[in-house]
């Protein structure tokens, strides 16, 4: 079910562990007949570069059993794909565009002018886009595509185990004077905020990513970083050209201090669940919210599943169903409309935090919020 991370993804340096968290292995819901599974989530510092990573990895096919993300749920989302699609602008235009993992073609929904849009995606949506293809499988070596002009993933690096490799393939991919556009998580605004550190890292995203990392990974896999833009202090969009096929080997990577800020990261947040639960028996109904790792860590580091109602949600996908590796119902935020002892667990939520303090204030006026 595991294989054991047994050297740096970036620097191919020894690994050395800082902390070990027993997590599921899935960040979604579960049906109620299915038994969950759980894995120790090893952080590790490489001792050569200093890159924080995970130090073991799951069976993709359990890992992605299904999706989780299919929609857009919420306003910092939806304006993220929209910004996404004014930065790639018209580098689309008349060209054959290959978009790696994107179940319910969110993009390409939002785009116009291509000749031609496969979507290599393990788990598509049921769904018919004009112009728009689906392969259903994963983006590695053994699958065969044509070569393409244009390159599109969005938050995708940061899951891949072997991100040189998968750079590389993609550099094969692309045709003489292709480019590459992709989004990623703004993981350096997350530690530096001390959000929880699964906001960061998991079995999921099972390396740190920032500029420096994009940089290196340019450099190894003969790519050139033509254009950065950030969308607030959620991502990072990269334009990327393909400037050569040889590929060469590089130690400047520039990344120092990480250990000491996810050790920071865990120590606020147990810190902040020994707090939560003091405060919990004074409220009638508390709920947390999301079904997903963030909740799933702090269940991990001392919540009380048994003092909680369930999880918040607005997927609706979600909605009536257990959070995996909990008893815990999943419920629409709906649910606190009326409630006069209400208390939502959202210390986890990171940059979505103001966004779902909002939203639920909206709801009921008398809720709080931690």
């Amino acid at each position: 079910m595991k294989n054991t991370r047994e050297k740096c993804v970036l620097c191919g340096d020894k690994l050395s562990p800082i902390f070990n968290l027993e997590m599921p292995v899935y960040m979604g819901i579960m049906e109620d007949n299915e038994s969950p599974l759980f894995e120790d989530m090893i952080f590790c510092e490489c001792e050569g570069c200093g890159e924080v990573q995970m130090g073991n990895l799951i069976d993709l096919n359990i890992l992605y059993k299904e999706n989780h993300n299919n929609g857009i749920v919420g306003k910092t989302w939806l304006e993220h794909y929209n910004e996404l699609v004014d930065f790639i602008g018209e580098d689309i235009s008349g060209k054959s565009v290959l978009e790696i993992s994107d179940p319910s073609a969110k993009i390409a929904k939002l785009c116009e002018g291509f000749s031609s849009w496969l979507i290599i995606e393990p788990n598509p949506e049921n769904i018919t886009v004009p112009n728009v293809e689906f392969v259903k499988a994963f983006f590695d070596e053994n699958l065969d595509v044509d070569k393409c002009d244009v390159i599109i993933h969005s938050h995708l690096l940061e899951h891949i185990y072997e991100p040189i490799d998968f750079m590389r393939l993609c550099n094969k991919t692309l045709n003489e004077d292709g480019i590459m556009v992709m989004s990623i998580p703004n993981l350096e605004s997350i530690l530096n905020s001390e959000y929880s550190p699964n906001n960061a890292l998991h079995f999921e995203h099972t390396y740190y990513i920032n500029d420096d990392v994009i940089r290196y990974l340019a450099e190894v896999s003969g790519f050139m970083i033509l254009d950065k833009y950030n969308y607030v202090n959620h991502s990072t969009f990269y334009k990327l050209a393909k400037v050569s096929e040889r590929f060469i080997e590089s130690d400047n990577i520039g990344l120092d201090g990480l250990n000491k800020k996810f050790n920071n990261s865990l120590m606020k947040h147990t810190n902040s669940i020994n707090e939560i639960n003091k405060e919990i028996g004074n409220y009638k109904d508390v709920y947390i919210f999301g079904s997903h790792v963030s909740t799933q860590f702090y269940i991990s580091k001392g919540i009380d599943e048994n003092t909680l109602r369930g999880t918040l949600d607005n997927s609706p996908s979600k909605v009536g169903k257990r959070l995996y590796g909990t008893e815990l119902m999943t419920y629409n935020p709906e649910i606190i409309k009326g409630l006069d002892s209400c208390l939502v667990i959202c210390s986890h939520a990171g940059i979505y935090y103001e966004e779902i303090s909002k939203q639920l204030k909206g709801l009921n006026k008398n809720v709080t919020i931690i």
